[in-house]
């Protein structure tokens, strides 16, 4: 498996597509903010709109744009007047996904609207190495097609009133989140980034020692001679690329994974403990409370209301 397939299996995301917009200008949707872990998303299939977020430059959106914003920062999505009406909310159609129409008689613009939801503790290193926005643009874009072909298939689905419909939508929908994190990567050009690390080929052997074999502890040495590179060029290049070193990007890992099983009540804390690559269970206890905050038991409780030992 490929490192970012391997990163992006330790963080489950849930997807939820909730509106289609028919909106004639003048138009706005506000969206005051989600909690952490709760990622907004904004399909444009027609038309233009205009974002504007805090701490951002104000983006005109056009046709085939793809928006999410990895912080639930506060944003408003509008055409025409900064001030004009909210779109009146409609019932569901056949594909039970809500409609949102306004009354202007503008040009038309039409937005799928959604969230991507992580779990905010189990997920961290992930969202905080995405930007406030990330805004791919798919049309006429060689390297997004898989992303334009996507959005054109969850369009019609959403507009389709045939049996299956909406479950068909959820599962193209529960895709989009991976695309648009490899879209990222590929068109962005930020680097001390754990993502950026993972589009790294020189590193590729290393990255992916670390994610598929958590418990095994190995040196800076023999990490750097999976890459066939001396240990000085490999911590240099490492640390350029992440961030990180590769002693923290292994921890960071291990507490990801055990997270994720604490939240199983089938393994056992001192199972989970060696399956991380700790033989001590204090220092298991120690580094995890460092890094989420709570011991394991007490994570585990908040997550299956029981303590496993």
């Amino acid at each position: 498996m490929d490192p970012l397939s391997q990163f992006l299996s330790l963080h489950p995301v849930r997807t939820t597509l909730d509106w289609r917009c028919e909106l004639r200008a003048p138009w706005r949707l506000v969206n005051e903010g989600t909690p952490h872990g709760t990622i907004p998303f904004h399909l444009i299939v027609q038309g233009n709109a205009w974002l504007e977020t805090a701490g951002t430059e104000k983006l005109l959106l056009q046709a085939a744009d793809i928006l999410m914003l990895p912080h639930g920062s506060p944003h408003t999505l509008h055409c025409g007047d900064r001030d004009a009406p909210l779109p009146q909310v409609l019932p569901p159609v056949v594909t039970s996904l809500g409609t949102l129409k306004s009354n202007g008689t503008g040009p038309l613009t039409e937005v799928l609207c959604g969230e991507f939801i992580l779990d905010p503790m189990v997920s961290s290193l992930l969202i905080q190495s995405l930007p406030q926005v990330v805004l791919l643009r798919t049309q006429h874009a060689e390297m997004h097609w898989r992303l334009y072909q996507l959005l054109q298939m969850l369009n019609s689905e959403t507009q389709a009133e045939m049996p299956g419909s909406r479950a068909i939508a959820e599962h193209l929908s529960s895709a989009l989140f991976s695309l648009l994190i490899r879209g990222w990567i590929t068109e962005s050009s930020v680097t001390g980034n754990v993502l950026r690390l993972l589009a790294e080929p020189r590193l590729y052997p290393a990255v992916q020692s670390l994610l598929a074999h958590p418990e095994t502890a190995l040196s800076l040495k023999e990490l750097a001679s999976l890459c066939h590179m001396s240990r000085a060029t490999f911590i240099r290049l490492f640390q350029r690329s992440a961030g990180h070193t590769p002693a923290d990007l292994m921890t960071a890992i291990r507490m990801t994974l055990a997270a994720r099983l604490l939240a199983q009540p089938r393994t056992s804390i001192s199972r989970i403990c060696e399956m991380v690559g700790y033989s001590s269970e204090p220092a298991f206890h120690r580094v995890f409370r460092k890094r989420m905050g709570m011991s394991p038991g007490e994570f585990r409780r908040r997550k299956i209301g029981k303590v496993e030992t």
